[in-house]
């Protein structure tokens, strides 16, 4: 007789909170809460959503996700600098990418996990 291991499926319960200005202050997942300190002195990063991209901004532009695309965008800080592609979803980097030619455009990125 052969034993073979049967998958399982899992749903995972996300919950955000936010404050009264906006900026995300804890993530629960699966009942385990990610606190998070806001700086209210520091220039708070933004999210600006139009039918075309979602856009993320800091100080400058750090990231573009085009709306239905599996592509995401990051500016290189340096010439020559690795850049992580960034799984929104996950909200945690899937890999790494070299800039090409020192350009400071935004680089087209596949999803790690969508190749």
């Amino acid at each position: 007789m052969r034993e073979r291991a049967l998958g399982t499926s899992r749903t995972l319960t996300t919950q955000f909170a936010y404050n009264g200005d906006g900026a995300r202050t804890s993530k629960t997942v699966d009942g385990t809460t990610t606190d998070y300190v806001v700086d209210l002195a520091a220039t708070l990063p933004v999210v600006i959503s139009d039918t075309d991209a979602i856009y993320l901004y800091g100080l400058d532009i750090i990231a573009e996700q085009l709306a239905q695309s599996d592509r995401y965008y990051l500016r290189a800080r340096r010439a020559g600098e690795r850049a992580a592609p960034f799984d929104w979803a996950q909200g945690r980097a899937c890999g790494q990418h070299r800039p090409d030619s020192g350009d400071l455009r935004l680089r087209s990125l596949r999803r790690a996990a969508g190749g």
